[in-house]
């Protein structure tokens, strides 16, 4: 027997946007949601204006994953296309879909906002619905869109290379003779993109020695492994060796194995991990890092490369995020050996790891 229930009354127009509009807010930093994402049955991901900003001005919208060199560096685009257009009512979003966990968390989102300087407003997109709407098949994203009309989209390699051009022709579509700034060129010299990157989580793209990760039944979804051997003399560019006693879950890796290695071989000049401390306390983690077996030249480091007591080469991580240890790596296959030295007082978490050229 069906249980009698009362109809639920139908939502007005405006009161189903409202709806919408609260049930997304969680996911939007420094506006009210703009649009929101809906899929009818059997179709693709579409946008819905749930402001009529959306509708009424030219927007630039990047996504991006902030925890990629390529990502961080879109969102440094991001903020000079801002300071130049908009004064041309261009408006500007940032978007991260949630490639890691701790990327859906509200904390985790304001702090990379403040670190990065974004002006901007930034929605996080939990379920890649806003990439699929917007037909992103690699990450950093970028598409102009006016009026909902996408006027142009690029996904992947190149994304910076026309974006501003094609703005500065749809500016000037309607304003034949507007005054703009010429062209934006970064500056020569600066590293400019991922070449390799490695996550270490569950499921994504480093392959581990058999037999790896064993499931621990007192911890759904984390597993154990204790990895031994001795690391190849020299490393050829991809091989990737571990050795210790290690945990893994869905984002990252995570060890208390004072004696535990990482190595790999990296040809470019810049190097940067994703990295966690995983004390509660916010204890500073540490990373020691060798190249070619000993402490690199100060000269070499990033801004996130320090030195400890002993003089080793190090990163020294707290919360989750890109740490950047070195942007002037010497030519060559440089061998590279990650320890782990304070790990059985602070526990280290390690969610991957980024070679850039």
């Amino acid at each position: 027997m069906t249980a009698w229930k009362k109809k639920e009354k139908e939502l007005t127009k405006e009161e189903a946007i409202e709806q919408a509009r609260a049930a997304n807010l969680p996911f939007w930093f420094g506006c009210s949601p703009k649009f929101v994402i809906y899929r009818a049955e059997g179709r693709k991901a579409s946008v819905f204006p749930l402001d009529k900003d959306f509708d009424e001005f030219s927007w630039m919208i990047t996504i991006l994953n902030p925890s990629t060199f390529s990502g961080q560096k879109m969102i440094s685009f991001t903020r000079e296309m801002q300071k130049r257009y908009h004064v041309n009512n261009v408006k500007f979003l940032v978007v991260i879909p949630s490639f890691y966990t701790y990327l859906k968390d509200r904390t985790a989102i304001e702090a990379i906002i403040r670190r990065h300087q974004i002006t901007c407003p930034v929605a996080v997109d939990p379920d890649y619905l806003i990439c699929e709407a917007f037909d992103v098949k690699k990450l950093p994203a970028i598409a102009v869109v006016n009026k909902r009309e996408v006027l142009y989209s690029h996904s992947g390699d190149g994304w910076n290379e026309k974006p501003e051009e094609e703005l500065q022709k749809h500016l000037r579509s309607t304003d034949p003779g507007l005054a703009l700034l010429p062209l934006f060129k970064e500056q020569s010299g600066e590293l400019s993109a991922d070449v390799h990157i490695m996550d270490l989580g569950r499921g994504r793209n480093v392959k581990y020695p058999e037999p790896g990760f064993k499931p621990l039944e007192d911890k759904p979804g984390t597993g154990y492994a204790e990895f031994k051997g001795d690391r190849p003399q020299v490393m050829k560019e991809g091989e990737f060796f571990i050795k210790g006693k290690w945990h893994q879950d869905g984002d990252r890796i995570f060890t208390r194995d004072k004696e535990a290695e990482i190595g790999f071989c990296c040809p470019h000049p810049g190097l940067s991990l994703v990295a966690q401390s995983m004390e509660k306390t916010y204890e500073m983690a540490k990373v020691v890092i060798d190249l070619d077996g000993a402490p690199a030249f100060e000269v070499f480091g990033s801004e996130d490369l320090t030195f400890d007591e002993e003089g080793q080469s190090c990163i020294k991580a707290d919360t989750t995020r890109l740490y950047h240890a070195f942007k002037s790596i010497p030519p060559g296959k440089t061998q590279i050996t990650l320890r782990f030295t304070a790990a059985e007082r602070t526990s280290v978490g390690l969610h991957g790891i980024r070679i850039i050229r």
